[in-house]
């Protein structure tokens, strides 16, 4: 798996419990999952929370798609990873 395709199926459940400060060492995915509910539904900043890392991780995404488009590999990757059709086309509008 190409890292683009590893940056986009990224689970945020433990940055988001550590960014709350609660331990995620030895717990399983669905503890980690449940734990993040609960913080949800006591905690009303969970949205500032969330959205911080969305845009951060949105922010990483797109830094390293731009410089994947600068070679063909790079393009040939990102093109497998998202599914484009007509990479030449999706560089001029997105990529600048």
């Amino acid at each position: 798996m190409n890292k683009l395709k590893e940056m986009l199926s990224q689970d945020f459940t433990d940055e988001a419990l550590r960014e709350v400060n609660i331990s995620t060492e030895n717990l399983s995915r669905m503890d980690k999952i449940s734990l993040w509910a609960d913080y949800v539904k006591k905690n009303d900043n969970w949205k500032k929370i969330h959205t911080k890392l969305i845009n951060t991780h949105y922010k990483k995404i797109n830094s390293h798609i731009k410089e994947l488009c600068k070679t063909d590999i790079g393009k040939s990757e990102v093109a497998e990873a998202l599914d484009i059709k007509d990479m030449k086309r999706y560089c001029e509008l997105f990529i600048q």
